[in-house]
């Protein structure tokens, strides 16, 4: 098997957004980190500017089966099939299976982030 994921983002700001997709296709590793998506944040510390990576998307594959894997998160994130985005959402743990594509949303307000994760054999 292998995981596809498709990531892309989406704002409330800009009426005219446009967000980049990226597709990429990984190979299924067990307890290996993945560390798919990453920003640079910059802030003020002791008078400088200091800019961090953090860390958007990232997670390990717990356990695989014949059609599921699955994964858990090292941030939470919104798993709503309806389109909406639970804001309060703490989950970390989901089920990608060959059957139907995972979801997973930023749970943020004006601007975040969509990773749509597909299990093909």
């Amino acid at each position: 098997m292998k995981l596809i994921i498709k990531q892309s983002s989406w704002s409330g700001r800009t009426p005219d957004y446009k967000p980049q997709e990226i597709e990429k296709e990984y190979e299924i590793n067990l307890n290996v980190k993945y560390v798919i998506a990453t920003r640079t944040l910059s802030h003020v510390q002791d008078g400088n500017f200091v800019n961090e990576e953090e860390e958007v998307l990232s997670f390990n594959i717990t356990e695989v089966t014949d059609d599921s894997i699955k994964i858990t998160t090292y941030q939470p994130f919104s798993d709503n099939d309806n389109g909406s985005i639970n804001l309060r959402s703490d989950k970390k743990e989901f089920v990608i299976s060959t059957d139907k594509p995972l979801k997973l949303m930023t749970p943020t307000m004006d601007y975040g982030d969509i990773f749509i994760f597909t299990l093909v054999k």
